[in-house]
């Protein structure tokens, strides 16, 4: 296998490090998003754009990885090069970048439910301006909705 210990340490060192970053831009997303402010938010998602795009380079790359070992080991997966690794450190770092990566996950729901919630109150509001208020939902005598 022509990929070393060092290089795939080197690779989750830097996802770590690029997880962290992201999460801290989720955090700037999520104050921009409240506080309205458009040019936070812009600079936000081109930042966010440039770390997803070196983590998805480098999932690309485990996956090349992946199927290198494959070639000498049948069913050889990303999960048992690791775990066949002597280096624990590198365990303990894969352990840390999986964390990071359910982390990100959450934070760019909860910054999506916030996004598609805020869609909703302009909605509304471009609704209100224009008159074009919708008729409330009611429900009937036989529990179903009405208008």
């Amino acid at each position: 296998m022509s990929v070393t210990a060092a290089a795939i340490k080197q690779q989750i060192h830097s996802d770590i490090h690029t997880c962290e970053e992201l999460l801290t831009l989720f955090e700037t997303e999520r104050e921009a998003l409240k506080e309205r402010d458009s040019e936070t938010l812009d600079t936000v998602l081109q930042s966010k754009t440039t770390h997803l795009q070196k983590l998805e380079h480098s999932a690309v790359r485990r996956s090349e990885w992946s199927k290198e070992l494959a070639q000498t080991q049948p069913g050889g997966s990303w999960e048992q090069m690791i775990n066949s690794l002597a280096d624990s450190d590198i365990k303990t770092e894969w352990q840390t970048l999986k964390t990071l990566f359910t982390r990100c996950k959450e934070e760019n729901e909860v910054n999506g439910r916030m996004i598609a919630r805020n869609q909703q109150v302009i909605g509304r509001l471009v609704e209100l301006l224009r008159g074009q208020t919708a008729a409330p939902n009611l429900y009937n005598a036989k529990g179903s909705n009405s208008s």
